[in-house]
């Protein structure tokens, strides 16, 4: 799987650029103009967000019990899952379908980001989606990469037709979809029953999640083939 994501490492570039740039940007523009929210989300939805991730909340994130955390690893699963292959399938639109999720979803994280951090829930919200995300915004980009490499072999097949230059892509990406459902199944795992842990100092969240985030980085950037 490194070495498929290497491979692709144009792709992969593209892709995080795509969703990082306008994460940050639209990251910083509400936190210094939080009714900035509004280009993004509703009133009902901006409410949402502000009693999940209050510091008063009697729970972090989705109000549940202990008998509901598999039902939220399901939801975890199908929304997390519904956002790969959107940014993946997008590819089919000659990329542009990529492009759009990509964007949106990194305005839409960004937004969410920003507003929380002004309104002063930074305390709260950062160490909820900081361990899980390692995996789910990594598999994300992933997703979108290996999107924009099928819009890329729709786009200029050169000497192949369409469909062999397509079919050529689905092998050099296989590998990466398949790291990508792992990769999902362990944020949607950490979200529900880790992330959500009222028990678990923020401090252990954080240092859990610069483990995570580390060993994301050291799989996808060692050289399996070194000595």
């Amino acid at each position: 799987i490194p070495r498929a994501v290497r491979a692709q490492a144009a792709y992969v570039a593209l892709a995080t650029l795509a969703f990082a740039l306008p994460a940050l940007v639209m990251g910083l523009l509400v936190y210094r103009r939080p009714e900035f929210i509004a280009l993004m989300l509703d009133p009902a939805h901006t409410r949402e967000f502000e009693e999940m991730y209050a510091p008063t909340a009697e729970h972090i994130g989705r109000a549940r019990d202990a008998g509901t955390d598999w039902a939220a690893f399901g939801f975890y699963i199908r929304h997390n899952i519904g956002i790969a292959f959107q940014c993946f399938a997008g590819g089919m639109f000659l990329g542009a379908g990529t492009l759009f999720f990509l964007v949106f979803n990194g305005l839409s994280i960004g937004a969410v980001a920003g507003y929380l951090s002004a309104r002063g829930y930074a305390a709260t919200f950062y160490p909820f989606v900081a361990t899980h995300s390692a995996f789910e915004l990594t598999a994300i980009v992933l997703s979108g990469a290996a999107g924009l490499r099928l819009g890329h072999a729709a786009l200029l097949p050169g000497r192949r037709t369409r469909v062999a230059s397509l079919q050529a892509a689905a092998r050099d990406t296989a590998p990466i979809i398949s790291g990508v459902a792992v990769m999902l199944l362990i944020a949607a795992v950490l979200e529900a029953f880790w992330s959500s842990a009222p028990w678990l100092a923020p401090a252990v969240k954080l240092a859990a999640a610069a483990g995570c985030w580390s060993l994301v980085l050291y799989f996808f950037l060692r050289d399996p083939d070194a000595r």
